[in-house]
């Protein structure tokens, strides 16, 4: 997740909107994969603008819609891999 916190977060503040959008978008996609360890470092950041931070929420709940009203799970490896 330290590629999370050391280009997402950030590029969810960048001045352009077309970086915002995308940092969005990869944040929803890391979400689908991750699950609720993204909402939470989301929720943690203490300095999004109010519309930004609904706007995100608001993506989290239509994924868990689109996925019958639950949140993604983390994916578990493979049993015998390592």
């Amino acid at each position: 997740m330290m590629i999370f916190d050391l280009l997402i977060i950030p590029s969810l503040f960048h001045s352009d909107g077309e970086v915002r959008h995308v940092a969005i978008t990869v944040t929803m996609n890391l979400y689908e994969i991750a699950g609720e360890v993204i909402r939470t470092k989301i929720n943690d950041v203490g300095n999004f603008k109010p519309s930004l931070l609904r706007q995100i929420n608001e993506e989290f709940t239509k994924l868990e819609k689109k996925q019958g009203g639950k949140s993604p799970r983390k994916i578990s490896p493979k049993k015998g891999k390592k």
